[in-house]
């Protein structure tokens, strides 16, 4: 990785470095965390996110008996990412992407606790990216294989060079 690789060639010379090693986030934190990123007004947040899109629909009253709080909420993150705020960011943003965590007409946030937790089948920060990738468009992809197989660096005319090229001999390949 071309950052452990900078590492290394820092030890080899004469400047200093410090290392800081960082915890993960405790639930408080996140909370704290999820609150700011969703601009959660905190008088609000208790009692007004329901489980399910069905109840989505119910009016106040109703709301309030069939809910789940913004500290369940923010339970279920810290199983999921172990209070790795890298991980937090991505995850909120994946569930908004996939509509398990939006605004209602409101503008409350409101969430789908069981879909979120059905939903969780990736486990790690890696897997969550690589997926977000699969769901990229082709073209993007194939930007990013020919960014990848370049370097950490890319110049654009180069990248643009290269795409023409791979998609024209992708048109010869099929025809």
């Amino acid at each position: 990785h071309p950052f452990l690789q900078m590492i290394a060639e820092l030890e080899h010379t004469r400047i200093t470095k410090t290392e800081i090693h960082l915890r993960n986030l405790g639930e408080k934190s996140v909370y704290d965390l999820v609150e700011s990123t969703l601009n959660i007004d905190p008088k609000k947040a208790r009692g007004m996110m329901p489980r399910t899109h069905k109840e989505m629909k119910l009016d106040n009253d109703e709301r309030v008996e069939k809910c789940t709080s913004l500290k369940t909420l923010t339970h279920e993150i810290c199983n999921i990412t172990n209070g790795n705020p890298f991980f937090i960011k991505q995850q909120i943003i994946y569930w908004i992407g996939q509509g398990l965590l939006a605004l209602d007409e409101n503008d409350r946030w409101v969430w789908d606790l069981d879909k979120i937790r059905e939903s969780n089948v990736l486990g790690d920060v890696v897997s969550m990216i690589l997926e977000k990738i699969k769901m990229l468009p082709v073209s993007t992809k194939s930007a990013l294989t020919i960014c990848a197989c370049i370097g950490s660096k890319v110049d654009l005319d180069l990248l643009g060079l290269l795409f023409r090229e791979m998609h024209l001999l992708n048109d010869k390949a099929r025809g």
